[in-house]
């Protein structure tokens, strides 16, 4: 799977600190790895940002994530685009 970050999304990282981009970057490649992964806390945000996902980054921070196709753990290729990172 490959990650694509949107304009929104990398200005609110690049003003984020250098542990929480760290933190950031191991969660993103375990949301590509095992979605399902109970560290993640993946979630449907469904109500508040329509066809969208919500994984924890840290304590404080989540990243906000839509699917642009099903995700599949199978090796098809199924990609993911963050949207936000939320404090």
């Amino acid at each position: 799977m490959r990650a694509y970050l949107n304009k929104n999304f990398e200005k609110q990282y690049s003003k984020l600190p250098p542990k929480i981009k760290a933190q950031f970057k191991d969660r993103r490649d375990l949301l590509l790895v095992d979605p399902a992964h109970t560290l993640l806390n993946n979630h449907s945000v469904e109500r508040t940002y329509p066809g969208s996902r919500s994984i924890n980054v840290t304590g404080d921070y989540r990243a906000i994530f839509g699917w642009l196709h099903s995700p599949c753990t199978q090796g098809c290729g199924a990609r993911m685009q963050s949207t936000t990172v939320c404090n």
